[in-house]
């Protein structure tokens, strides 16, 4: 888009009338706008998304045994899920089965219908906040969980 748009500006200064120009102009003034909207929507979203994550959790019986308290995280679709004794003392592969739910909730929770659903993040920790499992590095549906 750099290489394209000082071309369309030489364009338009050479071969465009004013009246384009202007019209041009409030085209961009209104396309920032909405994606300034979008963006605040966007964020609006994720806060409720966060709270139905968060209340649906803790009131299932099945969850509500691993998962002590739900935060936000410091990144765009990332959720911190404070995880119970419980949780720590379970096998690996009970634990993964659970990280996978978890996950697998927040997606379907966070993520609108058709988007790229490793933007969904969670990062486990323990009730010292120490880093306990999650979504990896390379896309949020890849998952761990400390040995």
């Amino acid at each position: 888009m750099r290489f394209f748009t000082p071309l369309l500006i030489c364009l338009l200064i050479r071969f465009a009338t004013p009246p384009s120009v202007v019209w041009l102009q409030k085209f961009d003034e209104q396309m920032t706008a909405s994606a300034k909207a979008e963006a605040a929507a966007e964020v609006i979203s994720t806060e409720e998304a966060i709270a139905a994550y968060k209340d649906g959790v803790l009131s299932s019986p099945n969850f509500a045994v691993f998962v002590a308290d739900v935060r936000p995280g410091l990144a765009d679709g990332l959720i911190e899920v404070e995880v119970t004794s419980r949780f720590l003392s379970e096998s690996k592969e009970i634990r993964e089965g659970m990280a996978e739910a978890l996950w697998k909730t927040w997606a379907y929770n966070s993520v609108p219908h058709g988007a790229d659903v490793d933007r969904a993040r969670i990062r486990l920790v323990d009730g010292h906040g120490k880093q306990v499992g999650g979504s990896g590095a390379i896309a949020g549906s890849v998952l761990y969980v400390d040995d």
